[in-house]
C-alpha cells in the first residue's frame, strides 16, 4: 500500500508528464521537418527525454488505482472510472474527427474516420483514452494480485512486470517489420506492465543509491534514444516506422527510462512539492488536477498557435520551443478550469 505521506509525488509527476506531452508534440516538426542539422538535433534531444510522459501518467494511475480496495467492488469501480472517462470520449472523439477535417481535411471521409476510432487513434493524442478505458477494465483482476501480502506477493508482481513488459518490447519490435498493428480494443496490452510497474515502484523506499541508479539510468537511456534515433534515421527515413522506433513507448530505451523517471519523481518527489512556498503546493496541485483535460484540448490550441505564427521553427528553436510550451500550457489550463466551472462541461475535462 502506498502510505498518506508519500501522495505527494503524484500532483508533481501529472505535471511534470503533461510538460513532458507538450514537449514532444511541439519538438515533433523539428524531427520531421529537419530544416537545419542543429535544430533537428534540438529537437531529437527533447523527443528523446519526455517519451517517458505516457508511460508515467500510466503508473501513476496504476500506483493509485492497484494499491487500494476501490477495485474490490467491480460494478462500483467501473462507475466511477467511465463516469469521466465515458464521456471524454463520446464528445473529443467527434469532436477531434470534425476538427482534423476541417483543418488537415483527415479524415477525407466517413469510412476512413470509422476506420481511426476502430484503429483507436481518432486524432493522434486520443489513443490515450483507449489504453485508459482498457487498463480501467482489467484493473479489478489485477488488484488481487498486488494485495497479495509478503515477499510472495512482490515477487510475483514483479515478474507480471518483466514478462508483461518483455511481452511489450517483442511486440513493439516485431510490428517494425511491418507484421500486426494495435487497435481500438488492444492499445492497453502494451501498457499492462508499466501499470503494474506503478504500484511496485511507488512501494520502494528511495534510498541515496537507488536514486543515483535510477538518474543513471534516465540518462543513459535518453542518450541511447538519441544517439540510436539518430543512427536510424538514415537507413530508415523520418517518417513513422523502424527510424524513430526508439521513441515508442514500448522500445528497449524508453522502457528503462520511464522506470527510472517515475522512480525518481517518487523518489524525489515529496522533497521537492515540500521545499515549494504555499502558493506553488496550490499551482502545482491546480495544474495537476487540470493535467487530463489539457492532454484533451492542447492540440487544438496547438494548431490555431502554429497558424497564428508561434511554433518549434517561428525562430531559434530552444526559445521558440520553451515559448510555444509554455503559452500552450497556460492557455489549455485556462480553458480546463473555466470549463470545469460549467456543469455541463465539467465531465469531459
Amino acid at each position: 500500500m502506498i502510505s498518506v505521506e508519500r501522495i505527494a509525488w503524484v500532483d508533481l509527476s501529472r505535471v511534470a508528464a503533461i510538460l513532458a506531452v507538450l514537449a514532444i508534440h511541439v519538438a515533433a516538426p523539428l524531427v520531421a521537418l529537419p530544416i537545419h542539422p542543429a535544430s533537428w538535433w534540438f529537437g531529437n534531444v527533447v523527443e528523446s527525454s519526455a517519451r517517458w510522459c505516457v508511460p508515467v501518467f500510466v503508473m501513476i494511475s496504476g500506483a493509485l488505482l492497484l494499491a487500494s480496495a476501490r477495485t474490490a467492488d467491480t460494478t462500483a469501480f467501473y462507475r466511477r472510472r467511465f463516469a469521466r472517462l465515458g464521456p471524454a470520449m463520446l464528445v473529443w472523439i467527434p469532436a477531434y474527427l470534425v476538427f482534423g477535417y476541417l483543418v488537415n481535411d483527415v479524415p477525407r471521409d466517413l469510412n476512413e474516420a470509422v476506420r481511426s476510432v476502430l484503429a483507436g487513434r481518432p486524432y493522434y493524442h486520443l489513443y490515450f483514452l483507449f489504453v485508459i478505458a482498457g487498463l480501467y477494465l482489467i484493473a479489478p483482476w489485477l488488484e488481487p494480485l498486488v494485495a497479495r501480502a509478503g515477499s510472495e506477493g512482490r515477487r510475483q508482481v514483479t515478474a507480471a512486470v518483466i514478462v508483461a513488459t518483455a511481452i511489450a518490447i517483442a511486440d513493439g519490435i516485431i510490428q517494425q517489420f511491418g507484421i500486426g498493428s494495435p487497435n481500438a480494443v488492444t492499445r492497453w496490452v502494451p501498457f499492462v506492465g508499466y501499470f503494474l510497474a506503478g504500484v511496485l515502484i511507488a512501494g520502494v523506499p528511495g534510498t541515496p543509491g537507488r536514486i543515483r541508479l535510477a538518474g543513471l539510468v534516465a540518462v543513459v537511456g535518453i542518450a541511447a534514444t538519441a544517439i540510436g534515433t539518430a543512427a536510424m534515421v538514415g537507413p530508415f527515413g523520418l517518417g513513422l516506422g523502424r527510424g524513430r522506433y526508439l521513441y515508442e513507448y514500448s522500445s528497449v530505451t524508453t522502457v528503462p527510462v520511464s522506470l527510472a523517471v517515475f522512480a525518481l519523481l517518487v523518489w524525489i518527489g515529496p522533497g521537492a512539492m515540500a521545499r515549494l512556498s504555499p502558493t506553488g503546493r496550490r499551482v502545482v496541485v491546480s495544474a495537476a488536477a487540470a493535467s487530463f483535460g489539457i492532454y484533451l484540448v492542447h492540440p487544438m490550441i496547438l494548431e490555431g498557435l502554429s497558424r497564428a505564427g508561434l511554433d518549434a521553427m517561428s525562430t531559434v528553436a530552444p526559445i521558440a520551443l520553451v515559448v510555444t510550451i509554455a503559452v500552450t500550457f497556460l492557455i489549455s489550463w485556462a480553458i480546463v478550469v473555466a470549463m470545469s466551472r460549467i456543469p455541463g462541461l465539467r465531465w469531459i475535462v
